[in-house]
């Protein structure tokens, strides 16, 4: 009894990972997109006035 009970529970547990993992997974690569992307913006000016 405890077999398919036991995958089902597997299922279930790898199920909400793969949930957690695209519905947080694209808000990260935003979230350091968008930092990379101030950073760029950041040192842009401080290489252009290096040079």
């Amino acid at each position: 009894m405890f077999g398919p009970l036991k995958y089902i529970l597997y299922a279930c547990i790898l199920g909400a990972i793969a949930y957690t993992a695209l519905y947080y997974l694209p808000n990260y690569m935003q979230v350091q997109q968008y930092e990379t992307t101030q950073n760029i913006e950041i040192k842009k000016p401080i290489l252009l006035n290096g040079q």
